[in-house]
Order: C-alpha cells, then sequence, then structure tokens
C-alpha cells in the first residue's frame, strides 16, 4: 500500500515526511473535487519511529497527539507531542502545508500512548457528555503506572464500557500503549 511504497520503495523514515508523501498522493489520486468548496476529505493519523539504541523517538500527527506518561521528571509526569491540525488528504484552505516532526529522548518505564479520537469523543456519563481529552489523560495518568499492558487494556476497555452505559459507541476506538 501506500506505507509501503513510501518507506520501502522511496526510503523515507522521518514521520512527518512519510505523512507528507502519503497526503501528497492522496490530493494528487483524489483530486480536488471540482465544485466542492469549503470541506476537507482526509483521515487522522500518527506515526513513530524509535531507535531504540539511542531511545530517540520520532513523531509526527495528523489530529492526534502522542502522550508518554514519564514516571519521573520535570514535566510533571505527563509529555504530550503535539499533533498538527492538518489530515493525511485534501484540508481545504491547507493545500501547501507539511507536517512537522517532534522528537523526544525516551526513559526506560516511559509509557507512550497513541490513539484514535474515539475515545475522547464518546457519550455517556451522568449527563451523556464527552468523555474529553483532560478525562483521558487523567485516566492514561491512573493506569500507566500499572505493570501489565493487559490490565491497562482491560481498564480502559471497563471505563469505556461504564461511561456508554446503556447508550451506544459513537466512533471506533483505538489506543496503542508501549512500555520503554
Amino acid at each position: 500500500g501506500q506505507l509501503d511504497e513510501v518507506i520501502v520503495e522511496k526510503e523515507i523514515t522521518s514521520p512527518d515526511k512519510i505523512l507528507d508523501e502519503i497526503r501528497k498522493n492522496i490530493i494528487e489520486k483524489i483530486g480536488k473535487r471540482e465544485g466542492k468548496t469549503g470541506s476537507s476529505d482526509g483521515m487522522d493519523c500518527s506515526i513513530c519511529v524509535w531507535d531504540k539504541k539511542s531511545n530517540r523517538l520520532k513523531f509526527a500527527g495528523a489530529h492526534n497527539p502522542l502522550y508518554v506518561v514519564r514516571a519521573t521528571g520535570a514535566e510533571g509526569g505527563f509529555i504530550e507531542l503535539p499533533a498538527d491540525n492538518l489530515s493525511v488528504g485534501y484540508d481545504w484552505g491547507k493545500e501547501e502545508a507539511l507536517f512537522t516532526g517532534k522528537e523526544l529522548i525516551l526513559q526506560h518505564g516511559d509509557m507512550l500512548y497513541m490513539f484514535s479520537d474515539g475515545f475522547q469523543t464518546q457519550l455517556g456519563g451522568p449527563k451523556g457528555k464527552k468523555f474529553m481529552t483532560k478525562h483521558f489523560r487523567d485516566l492514561l495518568r491512573e493506569i500507566s503506572a500499572t505493570t501489565s499492558l493487559e490490565e491497562q487494556k482491560e481498564l480502559l476497555s471497563s471505563e469505556i464500557k461504564k461511561w456508554i452505559g446503556n447508550g451506544e459507541q459513537t466512533d471506533d476506538v483505538g489506543i496503542i500503549g508501549i512500555r520503554v
């Protein structure tokens, strides 16, 4: 697919450049859709490249940031590598925009989280409101100290089911957690 073509054939390995190339290809193949104004067609995406020898992490995101929960550190234990407000695809008025790469030196014990927006935008709770980003961050901080990734998965699954209650799931929920 697109990722193989960009990474293997074109030998592009920087996350921001990967997203730029895929975005360019999608725009060229799909086009601007003549007569369509004021709208965008694209997807959210996050890409990480982790050099395990140097513990250097490179990241780029289309709307979806990367969260790092650190056991110790001056950052208060939580680091956000922000995403760009740009889709992988056509964004009206942002045709020439490029993704920006972020870097971080990881520490032993860091917990990395990449995710879709489905958890934060899920409706539920006692007032039928969105779960919200702050609530999601707090939950990740709380569960990150858990030694088992399987237990974290169960806690996240239990929390979203409890939040939805008798309602319906409104979006796909995807979360990837990696312990350094």
